[in-house]
């Protein structure tokens, strides 16, 4: 009596094809729930910044200017010294509008240069918000697409301004983030989550 070998070359083979099928749908799936959970978590950053900028207004009279350059949402520019308070607080001061959970959740604190009117230049330290991917979130007040108010929003799983457009990473100085106006008029297409609606491209 001959032992018959428990599988053939056949049988293993549809085996393994099958289950290279099974973990790659499986794969796919994963990618697709973390997208849409990414998507909702920047859906919601972007609804509280909405509601603490119009809370600004209220208190102010304005919404934080960033002139005609899309900036990273910035929380607050600080003059950097040597006093136990970290320094003087230069611009925005958007804290009050926010829990502290926010602020442990949805910052990032980064090292910038900014130029000072008289031609000097000052070493400065900023809080911005970040997205799901831990990238930051883009402001531009006047809007180029909400010229009454402000342009805002994430640049997406891709990390970039619409479809190819300016990478955008947590490491680019403040006014390195879109120099290009080009650029920024194909933010809102692809994959970005933003407060308006692009038909420029």
């Amino acid at each position: 009596m001959t032992n018959r070998n428990p599988f053939t070359l056949v049988e293993l083979l549809t085996t393994i094809t099958i289950l290279a099928v099974l973990a790659g749908i499986a794969l796919g799936v994963t990618k697709l729930v973390f997208t849409k959970a990414h998507e909702s978590k920047n859906r919601a950053v972007i609804k509280m910044i909405e509601i603490a900028l119009e809370q600004y207004k209220t208190k102010y009279g304005y919404y934080p200017n960033s002139a005609t350059n899309a900036n990273p949402f910035v929380m607050d520019i600080v003059k950097l010294d040597s006093s136990a308070t970290g320094g003087e607080i230069l611009k925005n001061n958007m804290w009050q509008f926010f829990d502290e959970n926010f602020k442990n959740s949805h910052t990032k604190t980064g090292q910038v240069y900014v130029k000072l009117t008289d031609g000097t230049g000052k070493q400065m330290t900023c809080t911005y918000v970040i997205d799901a991917k831990g990238n930051p979130l883009i402001y531009r007040c006047p809007g180029l697409f909400n010229t009454s108010s402000f342009d805002l929003g994430s640049a997406g799983e891709d990390g970039c301004l619409g479809d190819g457009g300016t990478p955008i990473n947590s490491n680019m100085k403040i006014e390195d983030i879109s120099k290009n106006e080009e650029d920024y008029k194909k933010f809102g297409q692809g994959d970005d989550i933003v407060n308006f609606t692009n038909n420029l491209q």
